[in-house]
């Protein structure tokens, strides 16, 4: 029975190495690495910033569009 779970999770860790683009790079996955590294964790915190850099980005980009077409509004009047 733990075998069977344990090849599951190995399967779940190797398929987020996969999409993170750290699979078969030399990093240690299944446990904390050397120093108490974590390749995974740390991979998933750099995505989650960037993906949340872009969406306050999107929406800056968005007012100033939005401020752009007023004043380009005003200086048309």
């Amino acid at each position: 029975m733990f075998d069977v779970r344990w090849q599951s999770v190995k399967q779940v860790i190797d398929l987020i190495a996969e999409e993170l683009g750290i699979a078969n790079k030399g990093h240690y996955l299944y446990g904390p690495g050397i120093d108490d590294q974590h390749p995974i964790i740390d991979e998933i915190r750099k995505y989650v910033s960037r993906a949340g850099n872009k969406a306050e980005m999107k929406k800056k980009i968005a007012e100033l569009e939005n401020e752009n077409a007023v004043l380009r509004s005003l200086v048309g009047k």
